[in-house]
């Protein structure tokens, strides 16, 4: 039941989330010994920023 709620308050489909679970997950993989947590994150940030652009808009 908090699923369907969750659903219906937020409207982010499933394929969604486990893509960016993946995308977290290899760049952990691919990142590992990054200096610390918080350029983890700004990298985490960077890529999903870069997968949700429109082609094109970035340089």
């Amino acid at each position: 039941m908090d699923g369907i709620v969750a659903h219906a308050r937020h409207r982010i489909i499933s394929g969604k989330v486990e893509g960016t679970n993946q995308m977290i997950k290899t760049l952990r993989r691919a990142g590992y010994g990054y200096p610390n947590d918080e350029y983890f994150f700004l990298e985490i940030f960077d890529t999903s920023r870069r997968y949700s652009e429109p082609s094109g808009a970035g340089a």
